[in-house]
């Protein structure tokens, strides 16, 4: 999708959009790309993008009706058009009209029916996974208030399956999500293994914590803490200070949280920057709670005797 289908839809995009009359300036906010790129979609010969596209098993007229649902959609929503991209990938892939694509670009993977097991079958659970975990993220992008309390390094919401043992079972937001514009940005849809470090907080966690399942990591804000720690019951504890990040692993082992839903605070140290992780049973409910303390910190109201 990265090398191929995405550049080439993106290319058709900016057409179109400059056809509309939109800076290149413009066209490149509206795609989350720089102005270099968009000038380089531009100069793009089309017809080697159309075939581009084709050539992954798209034809002619479900090509133009995905570009007149994405281009009205990037105009409007970033969300709204990431999910039009992503409904026509996936409808490629269980399609299998991608798998000849594929097949000519690695001679090894003849036999190679991963994607349609993965997207007409596979497992349930893991689907209803990323079911979830796309809703949270959806909550996330859609708060006025929670991308002021991103950290530097971004946030990330995690969430295992029941039975995790590797970052493969845990997924996350491929490219983390930053901020765009005062919201909250994804910048990719959830996938398994694309996480590596809140992956392995749950991981972590769970070792005397098997409750926790997800995971959102915010910046500490003097605030946010507060209304986290109404919401949860208490103040949220603070993590031993650390040298590296195999002993911050470490500490999260030992350390106990309570169910269904609690923080840690995470100190930082030199070269890592401070973190709060709120952590629970589902993204869902747990990206309701983040929106909701954001909300109420935002609003720069100071609490009392919070225990």
């Amino acid at each position: 999708m990265v090398k191929s289908f995405l550049p080439a839809v993106r290319a058709l995009v900016s057409r179109r959009l400059r056809e509309l009359g939109y800076a290149q300036t413009e066209i490149a906010g509206m795609l989350g790309v720089t102005q270099a790129a968009v000038s380089n979609y531009l100069s793009a010969d089309r017809e080697v993008q159309v075939r581009k596209i084709r050539e992954l098993g798209m034809d002619g007229a479900l090509l133009e009706s995905m570009l007149e649902e994405l281009v009205p959609a990037t105009m409007s929503s970033d969300t709204l058009s990431t999910d039009i991209l992503y409904r026509h990938w996936s409808s490629l892939l269980s399609s299998g009209t991608v798998c000849n694509f594929h097949r000519a670009q690695a001679r090894g993977l003849l036999d190679c029916e991963l994607c349609l097991h993965e997207m007409k079958g596979g497992d349930p659970e893991r689907h209803g996974v990323l079911a979830s975990l796309r809703e949270a993220t959806k909550l996330v992008q859609a708060s006025p208030t929670i991308a002021r309390y991103i950290p530097e390094v971004y946030t990330n919401i995690v969430y295992c399956v029941q039975s995790a043992v590797n970052e493969k079972d845990v997924a996350g937001v491929p490219g983390r999500i930053g901020r765009r514009g005062g919201r909250a940005l994804a910048l990719g849809e959830p996938e398994f293994g694309a996480s590596s470090h809140m992956a392995k907080v749950v991981l972590a966690l769970r070792s005397r914590n098997p409750w926790v399942r997800s995971a959102i990591n915010l910046k500490p804000d003097k605030l946010l803490l507060e209304w986290i720690a109404t919401v949860v019951g208490h103040t949220p504890a603070v993590l031993d200070n650390y040298i590296d990040l195999e002993e911050l692993f470490s500490r999260l082992k030992e350390a106990l949280v309570s169910s269904p839903l609690d923080a840690l605070v995470d100190p930082g140290g030199r070269g890592f920057e401070p973190n709060v992780y709120l952590l629970g049973i589902d993204p869902v409910s747990l990206c309701n709670i983040a929106n909701s303390v954001a909300t109420l910190a935002s609003r720069g109201s100071r609490l009392t005797g919070a225990g």
